[in-house]
Formats: structure tokens, sequence, C-alpha cells
């Protein structure tokens, strides 16, 4: 499949969920990386083992200073060059967690370097696949429409398989406001929606749904100062198949976000790969491969 949206289609994200997780077309190369911690649903199977895959294009010694926000529970100074991709295995406590509705300094990571590096954070559980590709600058802002896998069976291979967002704070004294299609979730019970929390610089805060049907994609989320966001699931079953796989990915803001898409289908025959569109304006139309009539018209959400 070769589907393009051409330029009305407004400020609309596309996310394209392939089996074996979401795979990073695009090289985001930049000196400077925020993480906040996916969702781990405590299946070593699925969760590990996983690290920070980071790669360069420059063929001497790139420096590169690898933290946790608080500085302490993780730092690592090394280096990476062309040809010799930088592998740093991390435990299931760095980078993922199942601590919902929890404010954390000691995981996620702030990545810096001295010259342009792609970070990537893999999960290669033996029976699951999650890949993010980092953003770096680009993944900075304060307006927010989150993604997630749709087409999923009302079925878990364990009890904690849900669709989450989270988010880190890079001001102190930041407020986030969460707008949700379905109700996140506590130990006790529905969270409200909307949901408005206040973050200091470094810290991070994740949300859950409860199950793999309570998705996260339309959601939006919106913060007084730069954030970075992501969202999406960890491992959720595939309607129509016994399959399950992660897919998520960390967000670019609406002021970066465009009006014109490539979606490429991969060489596998699997049936159930598929595009999401997520419309961010009211009215917004669609149109595939340069047709005259809108395949469908969306409001934001």
């Amino acid at each position: 499949m070769d589907c393009r949206l051409n330029s009305t289609l407004k400020y609309s994200f596309i996310f394209i969920f392939i089996l074996g997780g979401l795979f990073p077309t695009l090289a985001q190369f930049d000196t400077k990386f925020w993480m906040p911690p996916i969702w781990e649903d405590g299946i070593a199977s699925q969760n590990n083992p996983s690290e920070l895959f980071i790669t360069t294009p420059y063929p001497d010694p790139v420096a590169v200073h690898i933290q946790t926000p608080d500085g302490i529970t993780f730092v690592l100074d090394t280096t990476v060059m062309s040809g010799a991709p930088l592998q740093v295995p991390l435990s299931t406590t760095l980078g993922q967690t199942n601590m919902a509705n929890t404010v954390m300094s000691d995981n996620g990571f702030y990545v810096v370097s001295s010259k342009p590096i792609q970070c990537v954070h893999k999960v290669a559980g033996q029976l699951n696949q999650t890949l993010v590709t980092l953003k770096g600058t680009n993944g900075l802002g304060t307006d927010f429409w989150c993604g997630s896998q749709v087409r999923n069976e009302n079925g878990t291979y364990g009890p904690d398989e849900h669709h989450f967002i989270s988010v880190q704070a890079q001001t102190n004294n930041t407020q986030i406001t969460f707008e949700t299609p379905f109700a996140m979730w506590s130990a006790t019970g529905p969270l409200p929606n909307p949901l408005t929390i206040t973050l200091n610089a470094g810290e991070s805060y994740l949300i859950r749904g409860d199950g793999p049907l309570e998705h996260v994609a339309g959601a939006h989320v919106t913060s007084t100062e730069e954030i970075t966001v992501i969202s999406g699931s960890t491992h959720t079953r595939i309607l129509g198949g016994n399959a399950a796989d992660g897919g998520a990915d960390q967000l670019v803001p609406v002021d970066l976000m465009g009006t014109g898409f490539i979606v490429v289908k991969g060489d596998n025959t699997n049936p159930f790969d598929y595009a999401i569109i997520v419309a961010t304006e009211d009215n917004t139309q669609v149109f595939v491969d340069g047709g005259a009539t809108p395949v469908a018209t969306l409001n934001a959400g």
C-alpha cells in the first residue's frame, strides 16, 4: 500500500502501527533528547530485555551523556561513532514503569551529545517488540494529540495490558491537562476527565486506561510550559488474530505537524496492518492518493 494524503488534511498526525512494533522509518537526529517512561505490564517475556539504541553518522567518536532526570539513579558518559551503534542495556525500572499516577524523577531519560545522534528506546522481549524513536527538540511543545492502536481484541495475555500516556516536564510548576476518549484509571477507580496535574522540571507522570479496548487515540494533552509526550500501548492483542505487540511513539506538537503524508506497507503479507489518522481541527477533510473526493471528514480528536 502506498497512500498519499494531500495538503487539505489540516494539521493531522498519522500513527502507523505495524505488527511487530512501530518501525522508526525516519531518523530523528539531534543533540538533546527527553524521554518519560513507557508502561510496563509486569510480564518478563514482554518487557525484557530493553535498551537505548544510539547511532550517529559521524566517523569520529561523539560524546554521549545519559542520565535519569534526578542525575542519581542512572548516569553514563560514553561515546558512539558511525558503524558502531551504542547499545545501553536497561532494567525494567529504567525507561519503563508500572507506577501510574505517580510523580517520578528517577525514571525516564535525558540524553545529550556533542554532535547529532539518533536515540531509540527498544523493548525486545521474547514475545513483544516495542520501539520508541525519540524526537529530540522536535518533541518539545505545549499542544499534543495522541495515537494508539485501535483495532484491539478484548482479551489479554496478562492483567496489566493497557494503553497509556506519559509526560515529562522541562520547567517547574508546569500544569498539564489530559482529555481522553476513555476514562484513565487508578488502583481505586477512574480518574477525573479532564485531568490536570502539576510537575516540576525533570518530573514524569503516566496515566493508563483499563484493558485493551480503552485506547488513547484522539486524546488531547496541553501544558503551560514545554513538555515531552509518549502515547500508545506496549502489548495489546490485534483484532482478528491471536498475536499481540506494542505500538507507541514519542509525539510531536501540533505546530510541527503537516498536511501531507506517505504511508508505505511493508513486505509482510499480514492483513492486519493499518494506518490511524487523528485530526487536530474540526472539519478536516482526508484525501487518499490525490483523489478529488475526501474519504472522510474528521473533527478534532
